[in-house]
């Protein structure tokens, strides 16, 4: 069942190493802290000593510390025939298709962007280059479903439609194709890889 979700353009895109890391650090500070709360030293009536409502502080940080870190594992990037759901570390966004112009990959950046009809650029976490292989396919996978929506005929009475409609090619015109080489453009160069 795996492999079949894989296999769909709509499957749930989310980094790979970027998901381990953060778990795996989100439970040693969670344990680091927990251990240090019960374990710090100090013997009762004594001035110095940690009261308990210094050690529930001290777990209360480590838990914070620990749920920003979990935040980084639950990045993700969710396409629909309807749209694409990014969830960052704070905000998640819903897009439709129609307000996504291309997708960036590459350069000095970490992780992919999305350009939008109103100007604005949305960092798709869940598109890193620490995944190597991995994260330029998913890369390609998303471009493709963006250029596949953009097939669609457009709305233009979408409030962020470029002002210029005249512009705009009317229906039953041919959509210029990406160069299908694009999708598997090499991402290490310095600038960045634009997948549309």
């Amino acid at each position: 069942m795996a492999s079949e979700r894989r296999r769909s353009p709509y499957a749930v895109i989310r980094p790979r190493r970027g998901r381990v890391v953060p778990v795996v650090m989100a439970v040693l500070v969670l344990l680091v802290f927990t251990i240090s709360a019960v374990f710090v030293p100090g013997q009762a009536l004594q001035k110095d000593d940690w009261a308990i409502s210094d050690r529930i502080m001290l777990f209360l940080l480590g838990a914070a510390i620990a749920a920003f870190l979990w935040r980084f594992a639950i990045i993700r990037a969710v396409p629909s025939p309807e749209g694409l759901v990014v969830r960052n570390i704070l905000v998640t966004r819903r897009l439709a298709w129609g307000d996504i112009v291309r997708l960036q990959f590459g350069g000095g950046s970490p992780w992919a962007y999305l350009d939008t009809w109103d100007a604005d650029t949305v960092p798709l976490m869940a598109i890193q280059k620490a995944d190597g292989e991995y994260g330029r396919s998913e890369a390609g996978r998303l471009a493709a479903l963006i250029d596949y929506h953009a097939g669609h005929e457009p709305d233009l009475d979408h409030p962020a439609a470029p002002a210029d409609r005249d512009a705009t090619p009317p229906p039953g015109t041919p959509e210029p194709q990406a160069d299908p080489t694009d999708a598997g453009a090499d991402t290490t160069t310095d600038g960045p890889d634009d997948f549309r």
